[in-house]
């Protein structure tokens, strides 16, 4: 199987190669106010306005953008890059696009079945652990971190 590693803050991440259409280079996000604390705002691909989501406050335990205490946090570091995926959702089949922000793309690898872990204790969109000789990473689920970032959005922002 083969996967697209990178980094989320200082969390090695993972994503079949097949539900990644594009890596764009530092996109110029605009901030979403009251959509949840995962959509980091939107950036224009291919004409179009595409939702960032961001899965740093959830990996890694900071502080959501859902619960910036005022307007002058809306505006966070920029992305550097994004990953534009493309998923059948799990209670839709049809395709839905969303970008997942990340900080690093490492590279393409391929791995065997063996290589990959059940997870232990992880939110529904992180499927496995990928095991290789740089240690472990979380194996994401496309379609699951979309369906997780428009259900974040149907919550709302989250009170400070």
């Amino acid at each position: 199987m083969d996967f697209v590693q990178f980094l989320i803050g200082d969390r090695r991440c993972a994503l079949a190669v097949g539900a990644v259409l594009e890596i764009v280079d530092a996109p110029t996000v605009t901030p979403v106010p009251l959509v949840g604390h995962v959509v980091r705002g939107v950036f224009p691909y291919r004409g179009q306005p595409l939702a960032i989501i961001d899965l740093e406050p959830e990996l890694l335990g900071g502080r959501a953008l859902g619960a910036a205490a005022d307007a002058s946090e809306m505006h966070r570091a920029a992305v550097p890059f994004a990953l534009v995926l493309e998923a059948s959702l799990h209670t839709d089949p049809q395709p839905v696009r969303a970008a997942l922000a990340v900080d690093r793309v490492s590279r393409v690898r391929t791995l065997e079945a063996p290589h990959v872990r059940p997870p232990m204790h992880s939110p529904r969109f992180v499927t496995g652990n990928v095991l290789d000789s740089d240690g472990p990473a979380l194996l994401l689920d496309a379609g699951f971190v979309i369906e997780h970032a428009m259900a974040t959005v149907k919550q709302g922002p989250r009170s400070p």
